[in-house]
């Protein structure tokens, strides 16, 4: 049979699930890959190596919590929160900042223990940031003049909704006990109006008909917003002369403000409270104190303060006076006044987080929500339900417009995203293709960057249990919905924890360093090829130092451009090189893996699936690379492949000339794998050396040896 030119242009399906290998019948096929471990998959294609990761710091606990904060343009922090421990870091040179408000210390006191950091959720405006927990008051955290300055503390809210939650613990209510005296002179039908905690009632026309002037007190006063606007609890009678009792128990029993009044057509006539024989005690409480819990998470959106998930209320949402975050004065449901409604269907609608998104969304234990209504006001009840699929417990991300969550299972990613053809929201799969083995571990984190001026993807970091980091590469405007994995296996490296801080990516790595396993904070850097790494400039000299971090551990070692042979970091965190150096990388190896799905065409009469294929030669068209290492399966057993490997002949040759770094080569590699099998035809693209990688595709020259 004759040759055959199998072709793979591009890359931008990026890692797909095993079971694909039968699905010749899509395009995933022919631009995805079987493996993609530490590359980027470009918008226009190709798989480039991955950043290296640069040291930055060892964080204060192993089970450390990385949270954004950005101040303004110029000013961006890392915030590491530990056991009732927040440690500041600027961004922009992973800088840990000391002295934090002149204590001397690096950190600051929270209420936060260590697994209530885990469960935190935050949301921030300006300076100001608020955190959540169902068991903490939401704590205030402001950036005040400089680096150093911060402050944290519980902020006090304002009226805040009560509620009888009618239960054992429940204050027992006590009757609040008043009289009132109309002063001065009264005439038949004139207007008047009482006044309770702040609150009026409509006028009420006056009567000398003590019992028909008893019952219209009792009638206007359960209306209004102290008495809870409830039908009951509530008994005025006449006592004698222009004396009237009233007594506000059961529902309506409270510790109210002295009532007061005033007449409508005689100014000088008055109602005062003459008497108070007692003070009520009311069964409601506030919806969220210490004895009731707190909101799991809020927002900010269209100038309120969104909370939600209340410890004894967890289908309930609480937002704020506009323009006033802290006041909850939901009052007679003006406007702009406070929002305190439930998510009500069906089923336990329990509220994980609240999205500022086109709409403000609520992802629930049970679905997914959003409100139609623009602006929100206290009229607007309707929540409708979008979607079943439920929240997991990873605050989601927005990415290119849509909101990226995780679902109850913590393997799957969704799009939450507006259609507008339908008016509604869909909730679409971005990992179906990719779930195995990417995804399998389970989620435990998430954090997204959008494009930036050299790259127009959006990448979402996705660490998950097995220590390594999913990562989604997504553009909408071209169809492009691409994973890959991060491994940072060097001295036993396992990923933890993401936080994206504008355009900068930060990961909490485990390492295990003379026996003992020590978190780092890591920083995602594309001008570096190692990971844990460490850069700077010195007078020449064989020895570099500052490598405590590294202490027992091989390190490859980049001087002056020059890739020099791996070394061992001795007890003092030194490593001595094999030539005298000026300028130098140090860190852990790391190496890009690209593999192919199995080279499949249609031959006319049917796929090559089962016939014995021989790759005759391999064209690699590569952009600014050194040390690309090229391979064929070569066995004859269907399972698990050997590769029969060669390196870039032109690199082996540069790499010689050990007296300047070999320039990165682009254009086509040309590639001799004389190699057969009866199984998965897969070609395999790699790199052992820390240097510049970008496969933009390759043609497989194929023989097909019979069946």
């Amino acid at each position: 049979m004759a040759d055959l030119r199998v072709m793979q242009t591009n890359f931008s399906a990026g890692v797909q699930d095993p079971a694909i290998k039968a699905r010749l019948d899509i395009q995933n096929y022919y631009d995805g890959c079987l493996i993609g471990d530490n590359v980027d998959f470009k918008p226009i294609g190709g798989a480039a190596v991955r950043g290296g990761l640069r040291y930055r710091a060892q964080a204060e606990a192993l089970d450390a919590r990385l949270i954004p904060f950005i101040f303004n343009r110029d000013n961006k922090y890392l915030l590491e929160f530990t056991n009732l421990k927040m440690r500041v870091f600027l961004a922009s040179t992973g800088a840990l900042q000391t002295n934090l408000n002149g204590s001397g210390n690096d950190y600051i006191t929270t209420a936060y223990t260590t697994a209530q950091t885990d469960q935190m959720d935050f949301t921030q405006a300006y300076n100001t940031m608020l955190l959540f927990h169902e068991d903490v008051a939401p704590q205030l955290l402001t950036r005040g003049g400089s680096h150093t300055t911060w402050t944290i503390g519980t902020h006090t809210f304002e009226e805040v909704p009560q509620v009888d939650f009618d239960d054992a613990t429940s204050p027992a209510p006590t009757t609040h006990d008043v009289q009132i005296t109309f002063t001065g002179v009264w005439a038949e039908n004139d207007h008047y109006k009482l006044e309770l905690n702040g609150f009026e009632t409509p006028e009420i026309i006056y009567s000398a008909d003590t019992t028909a002037n008893a019952r219209r007190i009792k009638e206007e006063l359960l209306l209004l917003p102290p008495t809870g606007f409830r039908d009951a609890g509530i008994t005025v009678t006449h006592i004698s002369g222009v004396i009237y009792r009233i007594q506000l128990s059961g529902d309506s029993a409270d510790a109210y403000e002295p009532i007061t009044g005033f007449s409508g057509t005689t100014a000088a006539s008055k109602i005062t409270e003459s008497t108070r024989t007692t003070v009520g005690v009311s069964r409601r409480e506030d919806c969220i104190s210490a004895s009731r819990g707190w909101p799991r998470c809020g927002s900010f959106y269209e100038s309120r303060l969104w909370m939600g998930g209340l410890k004894s209320l967890p289908e309930h949402e609480l937002g704020s006076v506009v323009g006033d975050f802290f006041s909850l004065r939901v009052g007679e449901g003006f406007d702009d006044e406070a929002i305190f409604q439930p998510i009500q269907t069906d089923q336990f609608n329990g509220i994980e987080f609240l999205h500022p998104g086109r709409h403000l969304q609520a992802f629930t234990a049970g679905g997914e929500f959003y409100h139609p209504a623009r602006p929100l006001t206290p009229d607007d009840s309707g929540r409708p339900r979008q979607t079943r699929y439920g929240s997991g417990d990873t605050k989601p991300v927005e990415v290119d417009g849509a909101t990226i969550f995780i679902t109850r299972s913590n393997k799957t990613l969704r799009e939450f995203l507006f259609v507008l053809a339908e008016e509604s929201y869909n909730a679409d799969s971005l990992s179906l293709l990719a779930a195995d083995p990417l995804l399998t571990s389970g989620i435990v984190g998430m954090a997204a960057r959008s494009g930036a001026s050299d790259d127009e993807s959006s990448y979402v970091y996705c660490p998950t249990g097995d220590g390594n980091c999913a990562v989604l590469n997504t553009l909408r405007s071209q169809s492009i919905i691409a994973w890959s994995r991060y491994t940072t296996t060097g001295a036993g490296g396992v990923i933890k924890r993401v936080a994206v801080v504008d355009d900068e990516v930060f990961f909490l790595v485990h390492r295990t360093i003379n026996s003992v396993e020590v978190p780092y904070i890591e920083q995602l850097d594309p001008t570096v090829r190692t990971d844990s790494a460490i850069t700077g400039t010195q007078a020449s000299s064989t020895t570099i130092t500052g490598l405590n971090h590294l202490i027992g551990e091989a390190v490859r070692v980049l001087g002056d451009g020059l890739l020099l042979p791996s070394v061992t970091v001795d007890g003092s965190g030194n490593a001595e090189v094999a030539r005298a150096v000026t300028s130098y990388q140090v860190g852990l190896d790391y190496n890009p893996d690209l593999r192919s799905l199995p080279l499949n065409v249609d031959l006319g009469d049917g796929p090559m699936l089962g016939l014995t294929k021989s790759l005759q030669k391999l064209y690699v068209l590569v952009k600014n690379t050194n040390g690309l290492i090229a391979s064929f399966d070569t066995t004859n057993d269907p399972g698990e492949p050997t590769f029969e490997e060669e390196v870039d002949p032109q690199w082996v040759l540069d790499s010689q000339k050990m007296d300047q770094a070999a320039a990165p080569i682009s254009g086509t590699r040309v590639f001799n794998l004389d190699g057969w099998t009866e199984g998965d035809a897969i070609i395999r693209l790699l790199q052992r050396d820390p240097l510049p990688f970008h496969v933009l595709g390759f043609v497989a020259l194929v023989d097909i040896g019979g069946d």
